[in-house]
């Protein structure tokens, strides 16, 4: 259903095998896996996700094309 849109903001893990599900800014990290967040929210009725690398935001370089790979 493309009227309800999931906002995502999401930061690369320490180990940099994935990237978690952050709040606040940017500041606290939730633990929930970005993936598993985003596929529970599409079996729920989420048609569009609105995607925010907290890594890449503000920096002038762009989207992070590695977050949507």
């Amino acid at each position: 259903n493309q009227c309800i849109v999931l906002a995502a903001d999401a930061k690369k893990r320490p180990d940099k095998t994935g990237w978690n599900v952050v709040i606040n800014g940017g500041r606290i990290d939730t633990g929930i896996d970005l993936l598993k967040w985003i596929e529970e929210a599409t079996l729920l009725g989420a048609g569009e996700i609105l995607l925010t690398s907290m890594d890449a935001d503000g920096t002038k370089r762009g989207f992070d094309l590695e977050l949507t790979r």
